[in-house]
């Protein structure tokens, strides 16, 4: 199984600690950056030996931790995206979409998770399709990427969804199995890079557009609540470290 991870942000909401430093290399944990409590994680739920990280701003940073980072179970190489500075995680996704040569996940670079998510993720999503990772939500924030769901499928991903419809959020892990499943995932990223106002949507936006043209997007829910955590601004960086100083996330 391989993941993919997207990486090439500027994190401009975390300046000045992304001024000289890209976001996934930002510490969380004495000595260790959120990109290797992440890559842990992932080598942990012995379920996934490949990473492809798809970089961007400061990418050399990222190339020179991973050419020094030992990982024994785990092969890690990076895909540049030179279009960071123009353009959201959509495009990362679609330069990346020619290493969805497998059954893999995708994922953002500021997220944590269990390693268990991804086995669990793994083992309970056996059937060939595209998944998407949800946690159960009363109360939602602006920031989060709310989902609505019709006859129990994924049909909308969206910061933007109106109250009545939020049915859950989205915190950003999918899985896509089988050849079908990777082709109708290439194939919506290729039409939606040909459309300008897409250039800054959200690598989240695949699914919507998936779901508009009649192709299956499977919920799979997780305690995200305890099993997930995320980096976007500066509160977000020292609650991940007084979380990461008391406890093993694992």
């Amino acid at each position: 199984m391989k993941i993919i991870i997207l990486a090439a942000g500027k994190g401009e909401r975390l300046w000045p600690l992304t001024k000289d430093t890209p976001k996934p290399l930002v510490e969380v944990r004495e000595g260790v950056s959120l990109l290797e409590e992440q890559l842990g994680r992932i080598s942990a739920s012995g379920v996934i030996d490949r990473v492809e990280i798809v970089t961007g701003y400061l990418g050399h940073k990222v190339d020179e931790m991973v050419a020094n980072l030992e990982i024994d179970n785990l092969e890690i190489s990076t895909v540049y995206n030179p279009f960071y500075m123009v353009s959201n995680n959509l495009a990362s996704l679609w330069v990346a979409k020619n290493v969805i040569d497998e059954d893999c996940m995708v994922t953002n670079g500021d997220n944590l998770f269990h390693s268990d998510v991804f086995k669990d993720f793994c083992d309970e999503c056996q059937d060939d399709g595209i998944y998407l990772s949800l946690g159960e939500k009363d109360e939602f924030d602006d920031d989060d990427m709310k989902v609505t769901l019709h006859d129990g499928l994924v049909i909308h991903v969206s910061k933007d969804i109106p109250k009545p419809s939020r049915h859950a959020e989205s915190p950003g892990l999918c899985l896509v199995r089988g050849k079908q499943a990777r082709q109708n995932f290439q194939r919506g990223l290729d039409v939606l890079m040909t459309r300008s106002s897409e250039l800054n949507s959200f690598w989240l936006r695949i699914f919507t557009y998936l779901a508009e043209h009649d192709v299956a997007i499977q919920p799979w829910y997780f305690d995200a609540e305890t099993k997930w955590k995320e980096v976007d601004i500066h509160p977000d960086v020292d609650q991940m470290r007084e979380y990461l100083a008391k406890v093993v996330m694992t």
